[in-house]
């Protein structure tokens, strides 16, 4: 009766033998109940099975466990000799009498020993979960050192790229010095050599003083020669470079962005957000960038070697322009980008729509975007574009908005 009971009430149901369903609700079993019963277990093969796998034979006693199972020569077993009949046994055991009826407690005890058995098995699957998620803590911990190592060299790389880029307009400007003053001492020695021509033995130049002049030109020819050969391998390599004068650990004045303008900020308006929009969401980067209320200053490099680091800076200088044109474009606002190096010694890239300055010579774009920014009249909103501290710093303390490079990036669709 158990069995029946269970198939009907599992999910999905095992539906029980059609005669034995009218007695599965009676709360006691009368004999013609028993009989019922047993005719169902011994014609119905497939229940009989289903009653023998859950059958213990010290509950139904041997004779019940043969009768159930029905191995060759059960019927000729000897526990059958002066014992119950094997029908009398498995009923007894199935309708609450015999030895079952001596054991109350036997029922309980298979309960308990099957929630012991699943416990066990909850605990292993739990230990198996616990490690697998210590596992994926380790490596999610091992991930996350791995990306802040990279971006921390990222980092660096960008700055020696700037260093490189300042460094080699500097060599630049160097090398323009030079050529110019071997012109001059070529010119100066030609005009003595036309000097020594002179009737007038006065006004004639010692042989001392010429050979002085010529060999100042051939210093000034190799010099020059030396700084061209400079130039050409940081420009081919773009191996790191000693920084060049201006930098911010030699220049004590106008370097830092928030050098010698700490004192007092301008008070400027906030870029404004429009109603249900709400900052540092992709929304309001996008409409900060897009309001033609609002100039947008960017950070040149900042953002070139977020997008397209493995370019060469006159390539990162060309895609630059070339995306703030088509921000420029879709806003009609105005967008300034400030490069470092001098545009006279720097490959300049030029825009009808965007203004492009590049930093004057020894004077980084951090110090040139500070100082464009003190150049706005006060009443013109300002967003600047970098993921640069200092700069973002420094522009928030002179009321300017700011963006990341790559928020900006994700804002300008690229």
């Amino acid at each position: 009766m158990a069995i029946a009971i269970e198939g009907e009430q599992a999910d999905p149901r095992v539906p029980s033998p059609p005669a034995l369903r009218p007695v599965l609700g009676f709360s006691r079993l009368s004999s013609a109940a028993y009989g019922v019963i047993h005719r169902v277990v011994d014609e119905d093969g497939v229940f009989r099975a289903r009653v023998a796998a859950a059958a213990d034979e010290e509950v139904i006693g041997r004779a019940g466990w043969l009768w159930l199972h029905r191995p060759v020569d059960w019927a000729d077993d000897a526990v059958f000799s002066g014992e119950a009949t094997p029908e009398a046994s498995l009923l007894a055991a199935g309708g609450g009498g015999g030895d079952r009826a001596k054991d109350p407690a036997a029922k309980h005890r298979r309960a308990a020993e099957k929630a012991e058995a699943s416990r066990k098995r909850v605990a292993d699957d739990l230990a198996v979960a616990r490690r697998k998620e210590q596992a994926l803590r380790t490596a999610n911990e091992e991930l996350a050192a791995r990306v802040s190592q990279l971006e921390a060299e990222r980092s660096a790389a960008m700055r020696t790229a700037k260093a490189n880029e300042a460094s080699l307009a500097s060599a630049r400007g160097d090398l323009k010095v030079a050529r110019a003053a071997t012109r001059q001492a070529e010119a100066e020695l030609a005009e003595l050599r036309t000097r020594t021509a002179f009737d007038d033995p006065s006004d004639q130049v010692g042989p001392g003083v010429a050979d002085e002049v010529r060999a100042a030109a051939v210093v000034a020819a190799e010099l020059s020669a030396a700084l061209g050969r400079v130039a050409k391998e940081l420009q081919v390599t773009g191996e790191p470079a000693p920084a060049p004068l201006g930098s911010r650990s030699n220049d004590p004045v106008g370097q830092r962005p928030n050098a010698a303008r700490r004192t007092k900020a301008p008070k400027r308006p906030s870029p404004a957000l429009p109603p249900g929009i709400f900052g540092a969401t992709p929304q309001a980067h996008r409409h900060l960038i897009t309001d033609a209320a609002n100039l947008v200053v960017v950070d040149g490099y900042n953002v070139a070697r977020a997008a397209w680091s493995d370019a060469a800076p006159e390539e990162e200088r060309r895609r630059t322009v070339a995306l703030l044109d088509d921000v420029q474009a879709r806003s009609g606002g105005s967008v300034i980008v400030v490069f470092d190096g001098d545009s006279s010694v720097t490959s300049s890239v030029a825009s009808k729509t965007v203004r492009v300055r590049y930093s004057a010579s020894g004077q980084t774009a951090d110090a040139a975007i500070s100082a464009l920014i003190a150049e706005v009249p006060g009443g013109r909103p300002i967003v600047v574009v970098s993921s640069d501290r200092e700069v973002a710093a420094d522009a928030r303390r002179q009321g300017a908005g700011t963006i990341g490079a790559r928020d900006f990036l994700v804002a300008a669709g690229r």
